[in-house]
């Protein structure tokens, strides 16, 4: 199994205004019983916004 499923990883995102931030991003997958899979991601940011 791959390594970055199911595991937080610490990533930059890219915003819309061009700036990087640190971000923990979880993918995970899900397989179906017609042999299809599909992916999630969800990031949070790691630093404040505010």
């Amino acid at each position: 199994m791959s390594k970055v499923l199911n595991y937080p990883l610490k990533l930059a995102t890219f915003c819309s205004d061009g700036h990087a931030i640190e971000s923990e991003h979880f993918i995970v997958v899900e397989k179906h019983s017609d042999g299809s899979w599909s992916f999630a991601a969800m990031l949070r940011p790691l630093v404040d916004l505010s």
